[in-house]
């Protein structure tokens, strides 16, 4: 295994913004929904630790610029167009090596893989995937190693998401209810 060509593939990964991608296929209506949600917790953390108000504000920030990044549609198609070229350079590597980066498993294929998991989770491997007959028999590959059925497949079932979500839930509406009185 050639360790810069691992390295490519991770810097590659890292450069597509996959919230960007996310945010940019999900309904208006969710977006502002957990967009207040996002806000009332990091308001209700911060007030908990005054001490890191500067970091919970950076969070606000970050929150505000990303909402302004989803009217852009330029951004959007960059975005999109960097994803495109990702998967059409995975395509033809695949038709020389097994893996993202030779012919044994490495940590390129372990940042790749999230990618394509997130394809399917936002229902769009009809349109991204099968055109990609190479990357697509790879992700089937991939979804029988151990580790993506522990990983990737639990993190991506409804109830992970509900133990993940629930907690932040009640602190908001017990902080809501709180401060009425």
């Amino acid at each position: 295994m050639h360790h810069e060509k691992v390295d490519e593939w991770v810097k590659k990964v890292d450069e597509w913004d996959a919230k960007t991608f996310t945010l940019s296929h999900v309904s208006e209506g969710t977006i502002r929904f957990f967009s207040r949600f996002k806000r009332r917790v990091v308001i209700a953390r911060m007030a908990k630790n005054p001490d890191l108000a500067n970091k919970y504000h950076n969070k606000l920030n970050s929150m505000h610029a990303m909402e302004e990044k989803l009217k852009s549609s330029e951004a959007l198609s960059v975005n999109e167009k960097q994803l495109i070229d990702l998967l059409d350079e995975a395509e033809d590597q695949l038709g020389t090596t097994e893996f993202m980066a030779g012919f044994e498993f490495s940590i390129a294929d372990a940042a790749f893989v999230p990618v394509l998991a997130r394809i399917q989770l936002l229902k769009l491997a009809p349109e991204l995937l099968k055109p990609r007959p190479r990357l697509l028999d790879y992700f089937v590959r991939m979804k029988k190693r151990p580790s993506y059925k522990e990983v990737v497949q639990g993190y991506s079932s409804q109830l992970k998401q509900m133990r993940v979500l629930v907690p932040s839930m009640c602190n908001v509406a017990v902080r809501k209810l709180f401060s009425k009185y």
